[in-house]
């Protein structure tokens, strides 16, 4: 087993970064991996790609027009209607996560598991309105204090705005 920590290369390379593309960053962060932590750095990553498509298809699949967008070519607006109608069977393959390192379909889900679901969800939602509010502040900031961009704030200005932040 290796010792390699993929995570902690990636802070290393983004604190010391001129640059917030993360393209930029991942080139810089592959660079640095040797070929012997190769199979490590992936092994590493995939669990959190895997997770992200899995929720990139759950979401696609609540989407308009269903999980699979317009019919094939050749197909019945009925086989698109009948698609419709069936989706809700789809639906029960969705993978939810449960717990710590627990996940399940939604159809073997218990009352305890949804209830555990929903609490990860209000807790992001949130997360990103406190996000969406404190981006909110910095721009009337910006306009307050005629400032192009939020680096040309004043530091007390800067600190007061922020400190909504740790509240």
């Amino acid at each position: 087993m290796s010792d390699f920590d993929l995570r902690a290369l990636i802070r290393e390379v983004a604190d010391a970064s001129t640059v917030a593309d993360p393209g930029v960053l991942v080139a810089e962060v592959s660079a640095r991996i040797g070929s012997r932590d190769r199979a490590a750095a992936l092994d590493q990553c995939l669990r959190s790609v895997v997770i992200q498509t899995l929720s990139q298809m759950r979401m696609s699949s609540h989407s308009p027009g269903g999980p699979h967008g317009r019919p094939a070519a050749g197909r019945s607006p009925s086989h698109k209607g009948a698609r419709i109608r069936e989706h809700w069977r789809s639906a029960l393959r969705e993978t939810i996560k449960v717990g710590v390192g627990e996940w399940k379909f939604l159809a073997e889900c218990t009352e305890m598991d949804l209830d555990f679901a929903a609490g990860v969800r209000e807790a992001n939602a949130a997360w990103n309105l406190a996000q969406a509010e404190r981006l909110r502040r910095l721009g009337k900031l910006l306009a307050e204090h005629g400032a192009d961009i939020v680096g040309d704030l004043p530091d007390d200005v800067l600190r007061d705005g922020l400190e909504g932040d740790e509240k």
